[in-house]
């Protein structure tokens, strides 16, 4: 289970279109594309994601704009597509890691690169590992 810490004040709500007020729909499948040179891709392979600090610094913004190695999160995107892009972008098939998290557990992400990317701190165990692949076919469905 990721850490509880103080969340930004912007509701996780506010950014998935199809959450509602109901039980069922405050939980949401996310995806983590890990490519094979990702420095956490053998962790990847046994369903983990991994931050680049568990002990890090907390900030949405530094993350999202690339600055991981001291992050607490990991970043994660409600499409698959964009999951596969990131996966398999070395041009190498890695893999997608598929988690259902409870909407309070997600950290929104300032989102600069319209990824729609929501971000988990600490270390998170996938529920599936999907082989990624650069065949618009495959895994993106």
């Amino acid at each position: 289970m990721p850490t509880t810490l103080n969340a930004p004040t912007r509701s996780i709500e506010s950014i998935f279109s199809k959450s509602k007020k109901d039980n069922k729909k405050e939980f949401i499948t996310v995806y983590r594309g890990v490519a094979t040179n990702h420095d956490k891709y053998k962790e990847a392979l046994v369903g983990y994601a991994v931050p680049g600090d568990v002990d890090g610094v907390w900030n949405p913004k530094k993350h999202n704009l690339g600055k991981t190695e001291n992050s607490i999160f990991t970043s994660w995107t409600k499409d698959k597509k964009v999951a596969n892009y990131i996966a398999t972008k070395n041009g190498e098939n890695g893999v997608i890691l598929e988690k259902t998290f409870h909407i309070s557990e997600l950290i929104p992400s300032p989102d600069f690169f319209k990824q729609g990317e929501v971000l988990v701190p600490g270390i998170i165990k996938a529920d599936n590992i999907l082989k990624a692949s650069s065949k618009s076919d495959d895994s993106t469905k």
